[in-house]
């Protein structure tokens, strides 16, 4: 509701990239000192600067592309490009873990790139004429079905951390699990 109409897209999309960049990298630089809780705040903006990005872009290419071909062919391009990126993500940082845990956090600074180009590039979509605001009642079944699909969504998630930890202990380098994580990403 926000982009667009009360904050630009420009400002929201440079606001998450910074988030990912920064948050998503600083903790390169804690010390072994530095509180867990410190270090959990920084998960949680560079969290916050990922999950508001992705939904920003899809606004972004339904606005600028009114063609459904079209649109449909960027979206789709999109989704290869980041699952790319998170395939070598993955690998890039257990390769960089073998030198020291934190230089797996290097890599988030690479999404400085992009809050430079979005800067130099980005130009705001044209602003659509109000539309009739209607009440959308979603009926209990939907959100039945939108609890189990978070739950599914956390538990996964916690899987995925203990089979992490499961390979570290089994004797596994950080680039060996990075490498089997990515088999699961194909």
């Amino acid at each position: 509701m926000l982009a667009g109409r009360k904050i630009k897209f420009k400002t929201l999309s440079l606001i998450a990239l910074f988030l990912f960049a920064i948050a998503g990298g600083i903790p390169f630089f804690f010390s072994s000192t530095v509180p867990f809780g410190v270090f959990l705040v920084a998960r949680a903006l560079f969290g916050l600067g990922l999950g508001c990005f992705f939904p920003i872009v899809t606004s972004l290419i339904t606005k600028m592309f009114t063609n459904e071909t079209a649109r449909a062919s960027v979206m789709g391009i999109g989704s290869v490009f980041f699952n790319i990126g998170a395939m070598l993500g993955v690998t890039i940082a257990g390769f960089l873990a073998l030198v020291h845990w934190q230089n797996v956090f290097l890599f988030y600074f690479f999404g400085l790139i992009p809050f430079i180009l979005v800067a130099i590039f980005l130009k705001e979509p044209e602003q659509e004429a109000e539309l009739k605001k209607e009440k959308i009642k979603i009926p209990a079944k939907g959100f039945f079905y939108l609890v189990i699909l978070l739950c599914a969504v956390v538990e996964t998630q916690l899987l995925w951390n203990y089979l992490g930890l499961i390979l570290g202990e089994a004797g596994y380098s950080p680039a060996v699990t990075g490498l089997i994580f990515n088999g699961f990403l194909i």
